[in-house]
């Protein structure tokens, strides 16, 4: 995984499970990978503590004939809303998520368990209704002819892994998406209302050009500037500003066409390539200096902010045993240290642990109490 920017607005999509953040959607899916792997009572509380709630929510929506599919309780705005006096038959359903999130500490900014939780029992309830079975039996039937193999192939494939008919299974993981929504609102604020943003923003805007240029601003004294750098690429951005340099075929007239005066080359004739090399060297590290600092400061100025670049799996796993399970860092130091045969002190556990737990946007329980009861 690597450590790349992000915005906080941007992370997910309108409010729902739909990651549009590439490196949280890895880190937050792997995190709930691992809490089904890890602790599979988290699936067994949902099944059982909150499914009869969503199964009587969607029972009276459905008699329901004024209402729209806006209106269904796979809707989370909604089930948080409800209240005495607005969709009093969805209190049930937000009581028993807001406890499930409570006793698991699945709770943090944005809702993000909470709606991630509501679409798996929305998603399992669907694929348990016995048209939805009958529709998928034939799918499987046409997909496995498709591919010239048995049906029981497909299984093994982990196709329809969590929706085989008669045999469905609750999951979370199933059911976080990502969209690799292009960010068009963050960085249209930089270039003008009427410009057009490109997936290839970065490489029309800010392309990595090196471009020294020695007699310019280089030399002598001067404190290096970008746009040294980047003089021929700015020339005449209006024009078809690089020209090919030819050499005609030496059975034709001889000559070379240059794009530009200016630019440093290397001339054998009056610099050893040591020399040049030492130069060109000293010019490149500049630049790739400027041209870093550049782009992180743009992007820092939009509310952009860099995510950790390096993260650990065993980090996860101490989350998972700490947020999900209630374990003590004494617990968790014990267990790892044996497993290493090597000593773990909680401080490397506690820094570990919360590091994660920004990464997956969850709020860092309070070590003071192993587990909350269920509420």
């Amino acid at each position: 995984m690597r450590g790349l920017y992000y915005h906080p607005n941007r992370i997910k999509y309108n409010g729902s499970p739909v990651l549009i953040d590439s490196g949280k959607h890895d880190a937050i899916s792997l995190f709930v990978k691992l809490i089904e792997q890890m602790a599979p009572d988290v699936l067994e509380q949902l099944e059982h503590g909150v499914y009869e709630s969503y199964t009587q929510a969607f029972q009276w929506y459905a008699s329901q004939k004024e209402l729209t599919p806006n209106e269904e309780p796979s809707n989370w705005k909604l089930i948080k809303a409800a209240r005495t006096d607005y969709f009093p038959e969805y209190m049930k359903l937000k009581e028993s998520l807001y406890g499930w999130a409570t006793k698991y500490h699945l709770t943090g900014d944005g809702d993000l368990y909470l709606n991630l939780a509501l679409w798996g029992i929305a998603n399992y309830y669907d694929d348990r209704k016995e048209e939805s079975r009958k529709e998928r039996q034939l799918n499987i039937k046409k997909h496995a002819e498709d591919l010239e193999v048995g049906p029981e192939a497909l299984r093994a494939m982990s196709i329809y892994k969590c929706s085989w008919p008669y045999e469905e299974q609750l999951s979370l993981s199933e059911y976080l998406y990502f969209e690799d929504e292009h960010d068009d609102i963050e960085l249209s604020r930089s270039v003008g209302k009427q410009e057009k943003i490109y997936h290839s923003f970065f490489s029309r805007y800010f392309p990595f050009v090196f471009s020294p240029e020695n007699i310019f601003c280089l030399s002598g004294n001067d404190k290096p500037n970008i746009h040294a750098f980047e003089m021929l690429r700015m020339f005449d951005e209006s024009k078809s500003n690089i020209i090919e340099a030819k050499i005609m075929d030496s059975s034709k007239t001889n000559s070379l066409t240059q794009p530009w005066e200016g630019g440093k080359g290397w001339d054998p004739r009056k610099e050893t390539w040591k020399e040049f090399e030492r130069l060109i060297d000293t010019y490149y590290e500049q630049y790739k200096n400027l041209y870093r600092e550049r782009t992180e400061q743009f992007l820092q100025e939009r509310g952009y902010v860099k995510d950790k670049e390096k993260r650990n799996l065993e980090h996860f796993k101490w989350l998972v045993d700490y947020q999900i399970k209630g374990w003590t860092l004494k617990e968790i130091a014990d267990h790892y240290s044996k497993v290493r045969s090597e000593i773990i002190n909680e401080d490397t556990i506690f820094h570990g642990i919360k590091n994660t737990a920004n990464l997956v946007l969850v709020h860092l329980r309070s070590s003071k109490n192993k587990q909350d009861t269920w509420i």
